[in-house]
């Protein structure tokens, strides 16, 4: 009894042996097709799957340089100055531009100025001078008188309301400048001046001959 007993359980350990390995070879099998699996697929969707853990280099993308910065402070300025200007001259009934104009024609006293050198002087065309012209005249503020050489040449003079006008723009222009120019000094503004007409002659140089666009 004790030999057949010895012999089954031999038996028995042999077969569990048996499926021991053929467990163990099946789950190698099993781990082999999954990766084989998981491989064909990344190939499949363009190496997406393999490719995760390589970084691709980004390509550099262009950064403007930071000598672009003072033009942008300067269109920034001058845009928030015409706006804080033109706030201030609505309720006188003129335009900066029309200021502008009247201004230029202060300093020229009671000889008057020619349109042309006027235009010449404010950098803008004929037909646009001649219309501002042509309110401020309509308004009382200024007259014309032709040449006495040249009869079809007009000078551009300034009546008694528009030097009245002038008087009451120059306070506010002399209270906002105040207010703008805060922080700095008088050697400060004097540079800041240099330094812009500096760049209007080499703007003017460098542009020649082309129409300077209006404002």
């Amino acid at each position: 009894m004790k030999k057949l007993f010895g012999c089954k359980s031999a038996r028995l350990d042999a077969k569990s042996a048996v499926r021991e390995t053929l467990r163990k070879r099946m789950a190698e099998m099993a781990k082999t097709d999954v990766q084989d699996m998981l491989a064909n697929a990344g190939r499949g969707n363009g190496g997406k799957g393999a490719g995760r853990s390589k970084k691709v280099p980004r390509t550099a993308k262009p950064v403007a340089p930071n000598s672009f910065r003072l033009g942008y402070l300067i269109h920034d300025v001058s845009r928030m100055r015409r706006t804080l200007v033109d706030q201030h001259m609505r309720p006188e009934g003129i335009t900066r531009s029309q200021w502008w104009v009247l201004a230029n024609l202060s300093r020229h006293g009671a000889d008057g100025i020619m349109s042309t050198e006027l235009a010449r002087l404010l950098d803008v065309g004929k037909v646009t001078l001649g219309g501002l012209i042509d309110r401020l005249e309509i308004a009382g503020y200024v007259y014309r008188r032709p040449d006495k050489q040249d009869r079809r040449a007009k000078h551009i003079f300034i009546t008694e309301a528009g030097y009245a006008l002038i008087d009451r723009m120059r306070h506010i222009a002399e209270d906002l400048n105040t207010q703008m120019c805060a922080g700095l000094s008088k050697e400060d503004i004097s540079t800041t001046e240099l330094n812009l007409i500096r760049l209007k002659d080499n703007l003017r140089d460098l542009l020649g001959d082309a129409k300077i666009e209006d404002d």
